[in-house]
């Protein structure tokens, strides 16, 4: 079991959900995890079927950027966090369109890599998101600057504020 693979101030097992349109490569990173310690919540191959994990505890969101069908894990990594307060890592062959998008996740993970690798990363990912220092990155990794737990819980803050209030801070009638 990881160093991180359970939440170090609840107990709780880490809880992800992995976005991924090819099955096997989804089935080896959901027993890598496993291994690892974690929860895996559900294997995704269309966003909307995970938007539906949103209420079920989840800590973590693996998104692949490029999925069947024309969709787009970006705009999906974007939807869950602004829903539900998940935070993203990609993990993606395409780095180019991931660095593009370094608002929507933590970081990004480039495929291949190895099940090492994908555990590391997660380690990594829960440590900044505690306000912790990262450890050892994963070959194959880049963190994207900004995240934290703090940042993530203010932003939601000021999104419900947002829209309670409408656009020119007066509290909207309903």
């Amino acid at each position: 079991m990881g160093p991180l693979a359970h939440d170090r101030d609840t107990g709780k097992a880490v809880t992800i959900v992995i976005v991924e349109d090819d099955g096997i490569a989804a089935l080896g990173m959901k027993m890598a995890l496993e291994r690892h310690g974690c929860r895996v919540r559900g294997i995704a191959g269309h966003p909307e079927a995970a938007v539906t994990l949103c209420g079920s505890g989840i800590d973590l969101a693996l998104v692949d950027i490029n999925l069947a069908y024309g969709r787009s894990g970006v705009a999906f990594a974007r939807a869950l966090h602004e829903a539900c307060g998940v935070p993203c890592l990609f993990v993606t062959g395409h780095l180019e369109e991931a660095l593009a998008a370094k608002d929507a996740a933590v970081g990004c993970l480039g495929k291949p890599f190895t099940d090492l690798a994908l555990t590391m990363a997660v380690d990594v990912v829960r440590r900044i998101l505690a306000n912790r220092p990262p450890g050892p990155i994963p070959y194959g990794m880049e963190l994207y600057p900004g995240w934290s737990r703090a940042r993530t819980r203010r932003e939601l803050a000021h999104a419900a504020l947002r829209q309670r209030t409408g656009a020119h801070g007066r509290r909207v009638q309903r």
